[in-house]
């Protein structure tokens, strides 16, 4: 059963699928317009689509990451990835 809840840390709304059903295909993020965390999703998004190696290498995290890991350890296991492309992509901003 989907739940929507909102995370206190980053004021960012989740829907949450309790594992009910066989596989779970997608986790969604809803954030307000705008916001910080709205614009870090656009920078994070277009830096990928415009460094095709970084994409690459996002992927194989992803999938490395994925291999018998609960959500609770894939998710921490991006941050760090996550926090070099929002550096870079702030600059990449910057160039257009």
């Amino acid at each position: 059963m989907p739940m929507l809840f909102l995370s206190p840390s980053t004021q960012e709304y989740n829907i949450y699928y309790d594992g009910s059903g066989t596989l779970q295909t997608h986790f969604i993020h809803v954030v307000i317009y705008g916001s910080r965390e709205w614009k870090d999703y656009l920078i994070f998004r277009d830096y990928l689509n415009s460094h095709p190696d970084a994409a690459r290498e996002y992927e194989a995290l992803k999938l490395e990451l994925s291999k018998n890991r609960t959500r609770a350890e894939y998710t921490p296991g991006k941050a760090d990835f996550i926090t070099e492309i929002l550096r870079l992509g702030i600059f990449h901003v910057g160039d257009k």
